[in-house]
C-alpha cells in the first residue's frame, strides 16, 4: 500500500495463504489485474499448483476493475463466469 516500514500501516507482505503461520509474498512480484476467472485459474494451472491460495503463483478476487493496491489475504478461485482475478508470481 506504499506504507513506510515501521509505520502504524505498513503490512509485512501481500498474499497470504491463511495458514497459521502465514505464508505470504514478500518479495518483488508480477501481477495482472483483470483477468476473468477462467483465463486466472488456467494462468495459474499452467505456471504453479493450480490453487489461488498457495504456490508461487497466488490470485486475489477483484472487487472492482484496475486495483490499486495488493490484497493481504489470497483468495480460492471461484469458477462462475463473472468474477475477476488480480494474479501475481513472486519472483
Amino acid at each position: 500500500d506504499g506504507s513506510a516500514p515501521g509505520g502504524a500501516s505498513f503490512k509485512a507482505g501481500v498474499l497470504s495463504d491463511g495458514a497459521t503461520p502465514a505464508t505470504v509474498f514478500t518479495s518483488l512480484l508480477l501481477c495482472s489485474a483483470n483477468l476473468p476467472d477462467k483465463i486466472a485459474i488456467s494462468v495459474d494451472a499452467q505456471m504453479d499448483d493450480g490453487d489461488g491460495k498457495k504456490g508461487n503463483v497466488r490470485a486475489a478476487k477483484q472487487d472492482s476493475p484496475n486495483p490499486t493496491s495488493v490484497k493481504t489475504a489470497a483468495d480460492t478461485y471461484v469458477e462462475d463466469g463473472v468474477s475477476t482475478y488480480l494474479v501475481c508470481r513472486q519472483m
